[in-house]
């Protein structure tokens, strides 16, 4: 089973039966709802979400979604409006995605708990 993470510009987040998946490195296409719900599919059950492996290529994937999810970086730097919306929705996709996810070590990981990845025999 695949599970899917919908992460996007209105920040709402939901985990469900995905009914094409991505390959497991990767994440689908962004697809809009009709009410306007951005979604990016993240397939995360081949992965051991309790090993510190297993909680970074989530992360990964996650950031790959979020990324793709918000439309990607502005096209230059000096947008400053364009560079904190986007950065805004980075965070926002990934605080509610993380959440969802409900695995300890992934949140410990993003949240920067290094404690967290040490009692689970990772780095830090």
């Amino acid at each position: 089973m695949n599970t899917r993470i919908l992460l996007g510009l209105t920040l709402s987040v939901a985990i469900g039966v995905a009914a094409k998946a991505a390959p497991a490195s990767q994440a689908a296409p962004a697809q809009m709802s009709e009410s306007g719900v951005i979604s990016v599919a993240v397939p995360i059950s081949d992965l051991n979400l309790s090993t510190p492996d297993g909680a970074k290529a989530v992360l990964g994937r996650l950031r790959h979604a979020a990324t793709v999810a918000c439309g990607g970086p502005p096209e230059t730097r000096l947008d400053l409006a364009s560079v904190q919306a986007f950065n805004a929705c980075i965070h926002a996709s990934l605080d509610a995605a993380v959440d969802q996810v409900r695995a300890p070590l992934v949140d410990a990981l993003y949240r920067g708990h290094d404690e967290a990845m040490a009692s689970a025999g990772g780095p830090g």
